[in-house]
C-alpha cells in the first residue's frame, strides 16, 4: 500500500505542471456485492439460543443472546448502493489523477437450509440471510482519458479503502414441514474495521453527464482473528453508476 501511494504521489507531482483541467463530479452508484474465497459460504443456518441452559452446556447452544445466522458471509449477490464526490486532474497528455470519497452499503445474501432451535439437532428450513455492511470509501486513482467527439472515456485504477461504519444482519426462514413456523434475525455484527480493495473503473461522459462501470476486488481477510490461519474470505463489488460533472 505504501509503494502504491508513493507511486501515485510521484506521478501526480510530475504531471501537475501540465494540468489541463480540474473536474469535480458527483456520483450515484448501484450494483451487486458478495464474498469470495474458499470460506465464503453457499448456505447457512439460523441458531436459536437456549437461554434456559446452564453452564457448562449453554455454550453449546449459543454464541449470542438472540437468534443469529451461523455464517452470513455468502456467495450470493446482494444489491448495493452508494454516493460519492470526486475531484480529478486531466493533463495535456490525457493522464488522469484524482480521488473519490463517499458512502456505500454493500449487501450479500445466504440461503438458509436449517434451523437449530434449542435442543433440536436441526429442523429443515427455507429462507435467506442478508448481511449489510456500510462503509465510508476513500479511493485515490490514476488513469487515462480518450476523447472522441463530445464523448470522454476515462479508464482508472487504484486502491480503495473501506472504513466500516455498521454491519447489520437480517434473516427470515420458515420450516419445511411447518409452514407457519417462522424464524427471523435482526442484529448488529462485529467485523473488521478496514476493508482494502483494488478498484477498476470505466466512465464515459457526454458533456456533464456520465455513466460508469466498476469492479472492486477485496484484499483484506474479513475475519483476521479467525482460528484458522488459512482463512480465505474476501469482498467483491460490481458497480454501475451515473455521474454529473459540476465543472469541466
Amino acid at each position: 500500500m505504501k509503494k502504491i501511494t508513493l507511486l501515485f504521489l510521484g506521478l501526480l507531482a510530475a504531471e501537475l505542471g501540465y494540468a489541463q483541467t480540474t473536474e469535480v463530479s458527483l456520483h450515484l452508484t448501484s450494483g451487486l456485492s458478495n464474498f469470495r474465497g474458499k470460506n465464503a459460504t453457499e448456505t447457512t443456518a439460523i441458531m436459536v439460543p437456549d437461554n434456559e441452559a446452564v453452564p457448562p452446556y449453554k455454550y453449546l447452544y449459543t454464541l449470542m443472546d438472540v437468534p443469529y445466522a451461523a455464517d452470513p458471509f455468502g456467495k450470493k449477490l446482494g444489491v448495493s448502493y452508494g454516493a460519492a464526490a470526486q475531484v480529478q486532474h486531466v493533463t495535456a497528455r490525457h493522464l488522469v489523477f484524482g480521488a473519490q470519497g463517499g458512502y456505500e452499503v454493500l449487501r450479500s445474501r445466504t440461503p438458509i437450509f436449517v434451523v437449530f432451535d434449542k435442543h433440536d439437532f436441526g429442523l429443515s428450513a427455507k429462507g435467506h440471510a442478508t448481511l449489510a455492511n456500510s462503509f465510508i470509501n476513500l479511493h485515490p486513482f490514476v488513469g487515462y482519458r480518450l476523447t472522441r467527439g463530445p464523448l470522454d472515456y476515462d479508464l482508472t485504477v487504484g486502491p480503495e479503502i473501506g472504513l466500516l461504519q455498521r454491519s447489520h444482519e437480517t434473516a427470515e426462514a420458515t420450516l419445511t414441514d411447518f409452514k407457519d413456523a417462522a424464524y427471523t434475525t435482526d442484529l448488529e455484527r462485529s467485523q473488521r474495521k478496514v476493508d482494502v480493495r483494488a478498484r477498476l473503473n470505466a466512465t464515459v461522459y457526454y458533456h456533464r453527464l456520465g455513466f460508469s462501470l466498476g469492479y472492486s476486488l477485496g484484499l483484506s481477510k474479513y475475519r483476521p482473528d479467525y482460528a484458522s490461519s488459512s482463512e480465505q474470505l474476501y469482498s467483491q463489488v460490481f458497480r454501475t453508476g451515473i455521474s454529473y460533472r459540476i465543472g469541466v
